[in-house]
């Protein structure tokens, strides 16, 4: 029985000396070498938008008031005396501009509309954006 018992004792201690060993080695951590890395190359890409419109107040088609505002909202700050260069009505009508921000432009007509009358609102492709970019889709 001691012979069993000292055996056991015998291949514990082997045991317990091999997993120690084995986990003293996944504790050791390899030493680095000095290589220099070069630095991942860097390339530039235009995300910049072309400018768009939003939304136009009144919509298409819509019937219209003697008194109406024209609002036009873009996706991006614009080069206002492009858009008001590029914005036309059929028939004309002349008024004048107000930007309550870069990126909203209102038309107010000098004299009231015809009652009845078909108006055609055209903004051609010579609008852009304050970075230059023309305007996507002209009106």
């Amino acid at each position: 029985m001691k012979k069993i018992k000292r055996k056991v004792n015998i291949i514990s201690l082997f045991l317990l000396l091999s997993v120690t060993a084995c986990q003293l080695n996944s504790l050791i951590k390899p030493k680095p070498e000095n290589k220099s890395i070069d630095p991942p190359s860097v390339q530039s890409i235009d995300f910049e938008v072309h400018p768009y419109i939003k939304t136009i107040n009144p919509a298409d088609n819509a019937t219209i008031s003697t008194n109406q505002i024209f609002e036009i909202e873009f996706n991006q700050p614009m080069n206002q005396d492009s858009v008001e260069a590029a914005l036309e009505f059929n028939p004309r009508i002349a008024g004048s501009f107000e930007w309550p921000d870069e990126k909203v432009m209102r038309f107010i007509p000098d004299q009231q509309l015809i009652l009845g009358q078909e108006l055609h609102l055209l903004i051609g492709g010579t609008a852009s954006s304050k970075s230059g970019k023309p305007l996507n889709t002209p009106i």
